[in-house]
């Protein structure tokens, strides 16, 4: 049943009979295969754990600073992939997205004439986007594309810069406009206030003056804030009644406008639930960290773990920040701040060091310097991750974590954090006495949360209750999920009894058990003396009377990690 086409589970094809659970856990395995194998060969430490991690995410000959657009020409565009071809294929391939997502290829192979592609970043809505645009230009359609993204500082995205390559490549039948580009053309002039809005006021005049029945929008309604939704149904409504015009609008992840009016429109709705084209581990942690309510599922490789870098006002910052990024990888994108407290001067003589060429793209007039980066074998290409919204790249340096969302760079295997608002807290792992274990760090840090597991596998922790304070117990989790371990049951948020908490362990023999610390307060001490298993205790305060009523209990074992 597998190696039938997609094409035959669309509705106009043949029917046959599926099991949607069978098709669910395929699509679960596919994605387990890809982050097992990926783990246990990192575990062996390659020689260049970038590039694999690269390979198996989004294929060895895509470009260190692209627009989610294939390198490898593959199949025809108009062949649906089965499941043979996708024996070596990256999990964030045209051809691998393609079969796992049903949506993706009714949007790519039906003839709808209003269509919205909707997803998280790293779903693969511009690499189908493009495998769409690439199937009617290999049938002699006109075409024209149109990127949303207005300028910041009156720069270019960079996304526009490589997006037009990309598609002059594809032939004359092909046009690209810019956002700017638009409002030039319907004399409208970008200010410094409601930008989004004087775009928005003219784009659907201007497709219904264009000649071409097939028009793309890629990254529409990016920055217009929540108020503004019914200003962009308006525009959106306005383009459903032009006559003559197939319409293929991809929405920007923090588009939030009503899907369901869209439906009322006449649009066609193709959701992406799957996260691709971005690692798990750098997808959940942003996740965490942020806070993002996103639904999407992360069906990705595993990858490689951020690096977390604090102490701005150490003599040596700059030095361990390019280090730590030079291990891995010689050319690289870095977002830097617009802030005094980054010292521009010793990041640039710290690459300079290491023979490392700087291209900066902070201007009008950068164009060249962006050209030659791309060309480049090695170097740094400086800029603000204003300008780089809607692309991916394969390293990423970012200074000030607050700055961004590392999910704003799809496709990024290697992650370093430089934080300029953090003093210098580096991961310690002390014993001070038999059976009791401190942890200290930055909350944000992951190798505090791969210490603690580390700490449980060396004890031989398989049973155990963990007490937790705040909202990062979250990047504890993922820690157990990128080794392979079970995760903790986690209690429902409420108060509870030494009753409650006895018959929790009577139900929960095996794993650990998770309760936030206000619910089990008035418990310490009988859960230190009683529960007869580990205590994990993460708090970022200084909770002292706790871990003494803890540990006076003398439990079997108490891990603390305290964390800023």
């Amino acid at each position: 049943m597998l190696r039938k086409s997609l094409e035959d589970l669309l509705p106009n094809g043949p029917k046959y009979e599926i099991d949607e659970t069978y098709l669910t856990l395929v699509k679960w395995l596919m994605a387990s295969a890809h982050c097992s194998k990926l783990g246990a060969s990192l575990s062996l430490t390659p020689s260049d754990p970038v590039n694999e991690t690269k390979a198996k995410l989004v294929g060895s000959n895509t470009s260190d600073l692209g627009v989610g657009v294939s390198e490898d020409p593959g199949p025809s565009s108009s062949t649906v992939p089965q499941f043979s071809s996708l024996k070596g294929k990256p999990v964030g391939s045209q051809e691998s997205i393609l079969f796992w997502n049903k949506d993706q290829a009714q949007f790519l192979f039906q003839d709808n004439p209003r269509c919205i592609i909707k997803g998280d970043y790293g779903s693969g809505k511009t690499l189908v986007l493009f495998a769409k645009l690439k199937s009617l230009v290999e049938k002699k359609r006109k075409v024209v594309f149109i990127s949303c993204l207005l300028p910041y500082a009156d720069v270019p995205p960079i996304y526009e810069s490589i997006m037009r390559k990309k598609l002059k490549e594809l032939g004359d039948n092909i046009r690209f406009y810019s956002a700017m580009g638009i409002c030039s053309e319907m004399g409208v002039r970008l200010g410094n206030t409601d930008r989004e809005k004087s775009f928005y006021s003219v784009l659907a005049k201007f497709i219904q003056n264009l000649p071409e029945e097939f028009i793309f929008l890629d990254e529409f309604g990016e920055t217009l804030d929540s108020k503004d939704k019914e200003d962009l149904l308006g525009v959106t409504g306005y383009m459903a009644g032009i006559e003559g015009k197939h319409l293929i609008i991809s929405l920007h992840p923090r588009c939030n406008i009503d899907v369901s009016k869209l439906k009322d429109q006449g649009y066609e709705i193709s959701e992406l639930k799957y996260i691709m084209r971005n690692t798990a581990s750098i997808w959940k942690y942003d996740k965490s960290v942020s806070g993002s309510a996103s639904d999407s599922l992360s069906s990705t490789v595993l990858g490689l773990q951020p690096v977390y870098i604090v102490g701005s006002e150490d003599m040596d910052f700059y030095s361990r920040t390019v280090e730590e990024v030079c291990k891995k990888r010689k050319k690289f994108v870095c977002f830097i701040p617009d802030r005094y407290i980054y010292d521009d001067n010793q990041f640039k003589a710290e690459l300079g060091r290491r023979g490392i060429e700087t291209f900066e793209y902070l201007k009008v007039g950068d164009e060249e310097n962006l050209d030659t980066f791309l060309e480049s074998q090695e170097g740094c290409l400086i800029t603000r991750y204003q300008h780089a919204r809607g692309t991916e790249c394969t390293t990423l340096l970012v200074f000030e974590r607050n700055d961004m969302e590392p999910r704003l760079l799809r496709g990024t295997t290697h992650l370093v954090f430089a934080d300029l608002d953090r003093d210098n807290n580096p991961v310690s792992v002390e014993e001070p006495e038999p059976g009791y274990i401190l942890i200290q760090g930055n909350k944000h840090d992951p190798v505090v949360y791969s210490s603690l597991v580390d700490k449980m596998l060396e004890k031989k922790v398989e049973r155990y209750i963990v007490i937790y304070e705040y909202s990062f117990v979250q990047l504890f989790l993922i820690e157990l999920e990128r080794r392979g371990l079970p995760t903790p049951v986690k209690i429902p948020r409420a108060m509870y009894s030494v009753e409650d908490i006895t018959t929790h362990l009577q139900e929960n023999r095996s794993g650990g058990i998770m309760y936030q610390r206000w619910g089990i307060e008035d418990c310490l001490e009988w859960i230190g003396a009683n529960s007869k298993i580990p205590i994990i205790y993460i708090d970022d305060r200084d909770f002292v009377e706790d871990v003494k009523r803890i540990r006076e209990g003398n439990p079997t074992l108490f891990i603390r990690v305290n964390v800023q």
